[in-house]
């Protein structure tokens, strides 16, 4: 019940309390005269069914008979207004005693069925020999006073049953005495939970229930005392099982008297005599695995009976015995390059037995399972293969087999041919363990790259650059999505006008903050040809991420720092400036709209803000976009996508005045979502038209393959990570909740490294001082990822959406090693 509904229930509750203690009936005109005082309906139906529908929850301060005596009074009300009709209310029994007759058909005396007492109405037990007056009536839960044979509202046959019911409980009360006196307090204690109380009890009698609390006073201590002994017997049981004593836990057990085998204490004994006989048959099994000589069936009883007795003699002495063959095996499989066998036996080899050779040994051969296995599955490169490579030659023994062929060793280690691109496929895969085929988006096609740009920097930060290089195309007037939070009223007339007159833009400074990191990017429009071409990038990392900032300010201010390195460290200008606000400061999001009228689109729009924005859009800055850009008319004629860009206004403002402490103004501020959108119609999906951009050859030379709609983006994002599903009328995000961030804290936390190193760690493979640590738990990050890249195929499918054709891949946490591979070929 709601807030506002509890409160109306109170009020009723404290109106029936009043009227009691002054002995004047909680009838029907004392109710209706209190739904009047309380904006209640006044029609009789209408408020049986609300006092029908109050649930019998015991509310919090409420002694628990009067709640269940108001409860059954309001019911029984409920149950007559809706067999009869309802006369004109009567005045309020608080100001004047009714003048009419009283529409309460229990105003007669109640006659106690035990000693024959005539009581008033009010009275809820005899005042003679504390019998109930009354009962709730197990047919209807009505009301019913107990000198009647038959409910009044259902028929149900009142007197019989309420004698028998009087009698059993009388029974249980005799026989729990019984048992106390024959000290058997739990046997006692079982009787009195048989007697239904409170809201379970139909029928209740002043002397039982004060009987009741008696006998629970006095068996209290008794059997505090019992469970104390219990859990001691209990815990001293269970540390003779942690030893393997399971006989010596038996007999403790046994030893409490019969009364104290609870359930708890028969499982515990189930479980250690199960345990014993399975101990006997490990040790009769490892005699016959050593007498056939077969180790695996040797190491997995060894491990199985140390499990059940950590000190097993007879283990540890085979398990001594043992160690170094199988040091010797598995030096074998690693000679052999069997990496996968060596790490099987060294898991089947009980940790109890190890030494700290055989530890440097397993660590060394998951290592190498890891490393081969993540660079064999590769279908690109990676900045991080490099180190990898090393990592295993460091592992290895100086003359070790090759575990790679010179041919696959080149294909690794070929030179990238364009500076525009950051990576490039090592081999084809048309489908992937997601369905659709995943591919990386790997470098710019159409936007040309200038031979000073740092390549390298391009190629560290895989993915890092996308959405700057976005809001630069906005800047230069190339792309479809064209958000500008800054006010308008902001700018003034004068500035205004001069945004109209102002010449076409040839150059643009794209800045996304990032969520890790300042990203910049510097695009011109080469004059004799038009090809945009990238002249400058620049990347500054923040002290922390976004997501360990104390708080806003402390936030906005290494905004303002980081661009502050980047303006001292480029001296190139251009003629826009646009920022790329990240999704913690923004909101970027999507809704279908049905055909409306054109001349209601302001008025749509306004709605669909309050509904989709924080506090209804109060305060927040916001602007719309269609997808894709569409008429009105055509709006008119079929639904129509429209995406929502926002931000608050006291944010903006104090982004704004950090800004502007660095002497910078942007002309432009729009979210990184939409910036990435920007830079992916651009580069592939001519299906959206892109102003300013012609076809240009591919990365390798040939004409840019495009993806087709409907298509599914990953944004796997430092982080955060979005999912981007876009069809030809429909663009949707979904959440995604991995992130780089949480593999660089997972690195940080197995080789106990700050945040910063781990970060180094997982950007440079040859900074990997452990890789047995750190790649073993990079299985859990991968089946994360893709885990949530599956569930989000299965929400596009419940919507009935087409499923996508292809699936693109972007960001710097894409780079993580095996992150893609995991997508294509599984995670198992």
């Amino acid at each position: 019940m709601e807030k506002e509904g509890r409160e109306i229930v109170g009020s009723l509750f404290s109106a029936w309390r009043e009227l009691r203690g002054l002995g004047i009936p909680f009838d029907q005109a004392a109710v209706l005269h209190e739904a009047k005082m309380l904006n209640l309906p006044q029609d009789p139906t209408a408020l049986a069914e609300f006092l029908a529908a109050i649930p019998d929850d015991l509310p919090d301060g409420v002694a628990e008979r009067d709640w269940r005596l108001f409860h059954a009074a309001i019911t029984k009300l409920a149950a007559e207004w809706r067999q009869m009709p309802v006369q004109s209310p009567a005045k309020s029994p608080r100001a004047a005693a009714p003048t009419g007759p009283t529409l309460d058909p229990m105003s007669r005396a109640v006659v106690c069925r035990e000693c024959g007492t005539s009581n008033p109405p009010n009275r809820n037990f005899c005042s003679q020999c504390g019998a109930g007056l009354w009962c709730i009536c197990p047919g209807c839960k009505s009301r019913v006073p107990g000198d009647e044979t038959f409910c009044g509202v259902c028929g149900y046959l009142i007197g019989e049953e309420l004698a028998k019911y009087a009698a059993r409980v009388r029974g249980l009360i005799a026989r729990a005495e019984e048992l106390i006196g024959q000290g058997k307090p739990w046997d006692a204690d079982a009787c009195l939970q048989q007697i239904p109380r409170g809201q379970l009890a139909w029928y209740e009698h002043a002397q039982f229930l004060r009987k009741i609390e008696q006998l629970e006073a006095t068996l209290k201590p008794l059997l505090e005392r019992r469970k104390e002994k219990i859990e001691g017997v209990l815990a001293q049981a269970a540390a003779l099982a942690q030893t393997g004593d399971f006989d010596g836990a038996i007999a403790v057990l046994e030893r409490l008297p019969g009364d104290f085998h609870t359930p708890e204490v028969q499982a515990a004994l189930e479980r250690y005599r199960r345990s014993r006989e399975q101990l006997v048959q490990l040790e009769q099994e490892l005699q016959t695995h050593i007498q056939r000589k077969d180790l695996p069936q040797t190491l997995q009883t060894i491990r199985g009976l140390l499990t059940l007795k950590p000190n097993h003699p007879r283990a540890l002495e085979i398990g001594s015995k043992l160690r170094p063959i199988v040091k010797k095996m598995a030096e074998k499989y690693v000679s052999n390059n069997r990496f996968i066998e060596a790490v099987h036996l060294l898991d089947a080899f009980p940790e109890a037995i190890y030494d700290a050779d055989l530890s440097a040994q397993k660590t060394k051969a998951v290592a190498l399972q890891a490393l081969v296995g993540l660079v064999r599955s590769a279908h690109y490169v990676y900045p991080y293969l490099p180190g990898m490579i090393e990592n295993l030659s460091e592992l290895l023994p100086p003359n070790h087999a090759p575990i790679f062929s010179a041919e696959e060793l080149a294909n690794l280690q070929a030179p990238l041919e364009s500076p525009r691109v950051w990576s490039r496929r090592i081999r084809e895969a048309s489908t992937s363990a997601l369905g659709p085929p995943v591919e990386w988006i790997t470098g710019f096609r159409r936007i040309q790259a200038a031979e000073n740009v740092d390549a390298d920097l391009l190629r560290n930060r895989h993915g890092a650059f996308l959405a700057a290089a976005g809001a630069a195309l906005q800047g230069l007037g190339a792309a479809v999505l064209n958000f500008n939070l800054v006010p308008a009223d902001s700018l003034g007339m004068i500035g205004r006008i001069s945004r109209w007159l102002r010449p076409k833009m040839r150059s643009a400074w794209g800045v996304a903050l990032g969520g890790t990191a300042l990203r910049a990017v510097r695009i011109e429009r080469v004059a004799t040809t038009g090809d945009l071409l990238l002249t400058h990038l620049d990347y500054q990392e923040y002290p922390k991420p976004l997501s360990h900032a104390a708080n806003r300010g402390q936030m906005l201010d290494m905004f303002k720092d980081a661009l502050q390195a980047v303006l001292d460290r480029q001296e190139a200008e251009a003629d826009q400036l646009v920022l790329a606000l990240p999704p913690t400061l923004t909101v970027t999001t999507t809704t279908l709209l049905p055909p409306f009228d054109p001349e209601r689109l302001q008025a749509i729009l306004a709605f669909e803000a309050k509904r989709l924005l924080p506090d209804r859009g109060e305060n927040m800055i916001q602007e719309f976009a269609n997808w894709p850009d569409r008429t009105p008319a055509q709006a008119a004629a079929s639904n129509t996508c429209v995406i929502l860009a926002a931000i608050h206004r006291l944010l903006f403002s104090e982004a704004a005045e950090r800004i502007r402490s660095v002497n910078v103004v942007p002309d432009v501020v729009t979210t990184e979502t939409a910036a990435l959108l920007n830079f992916l119609l651009a580069e592939y999906l001519p299906h959206v038209e892109s102003p300013g951009l012609s076809e240009k050859p591919g990365t390798n030379g040939s004409p840019s393959q495009h993806a087709e709609l409907p298509l599914l983006i990953i944004e796997a994002g430092s982080s955060f990570s979005q999912a981007y599903y876009m069809a030809a009328n429909l663009v949707k995000f979904y959440g995604l909740g991995f992130a780089g961030e949480s593999w660089i804290r997972g690195i940080a936390k197995e080789l106990k490294v700050t945040y910063a190193a781990a970060a180094k760690r997982s950007h440079d493979g040859r900074q990997t001082d452990d890789p047995g640590r750190i790649y073993p738990f990079l299985q859990q990050f991968r089946r994360q990822a893709f885990d949530d890249v599956q569930r989000v195929l299965e929400r596009i499918r419940g919507e009935h959406l087409e499923p996508p054709r292809s699936i693109l891949v972007t960001g710097e946490a894409a780079s993580i090693p095996g992150l893609i591979d995991g997508w294509i070929t599984g995670c198992s």
